[in-house]
């Protein structure tokens, strides 16, 4: 998996729902249809949206598309379920976003095929953005890419809200700017 893969499968977690609780999963992902968030990204902006949203017994399928050009393409695919929050990998099975119950310093391992490594989870911080200021939960990602590129990512979960930070091998790589709920009847 590039880069881009590991930035897809993180920012993929997208949002929380307005009244999250630290263990559901259905609070920490939005699954209607419409919920979009803006992140600014360097000099650039990183537009998503759900898609699509498939409901099963023990799962909801979830589809991010990303913007590009005013067009939406499907790019990732998520599972919710009562153990977290998964993306579907390209190449190998599910990674592992957030597992729940949510214990602050859980950790759990990832191998999403070119990825192989451990998250571990923290008690919430606040982080300021240009979204606004949040209480969010401070995930911790350490992996080792292709075999032989280390690499390590930081990810700040907003209950109600979702990703709103992301740094990279130490550098700031996302910033929440806007999140818009899906519109309900």
């Amino acid at each position: 998996m590039r880069m881009t893969g590991l930035v897809l499968a993180v920012t993929s977690l997208l949002a929380i729902g307005v009244h999250a609780k630290a263990d559901d999963p259905k609070s920490f992902y939005p699954t209607a249809v419409g919920t979009k968030w803006v992140y600014l990204r360097g000099d650039d902006t990183l537009v998503q949206t759900v898609t699509k949203v498939t409901r099963h017994i023990n799962h909801t399928e979830v589809v991010i598309g990303e913007e590009f050009d005013g067009k939406v393409t499907p790019s990732d695919m998520l599972i919710v379920d009562k153990d977290g929050v998964r993306r579907v990998c390209a190449k190998k099975g599910l990674f592992p976003l957030l597992q729940f119950p949510f214990k602050d310093k859980a950790k759990w391992a990832v191998n999403c095929g070119a990825e192989v490594g451990t998250c571990q989870v923290f008690g919430l911080e606040s982080v300021k953005v240009p979204a606004g200021k949040y209480e969010a939960f401070r995930v911790e990602y350490g992996y080792v890419q292709d075999e032989h590129i280390r690499h390590h990512s930081t990810s700040w979960y907003a209950p109600g809200v979702g990703l709103v930070r992301q740094t990279l091998d130490g550098e700031k790589y996302l910033d929440l700017v806007l999140f818009t709920p899906a519109k309900t009847d």
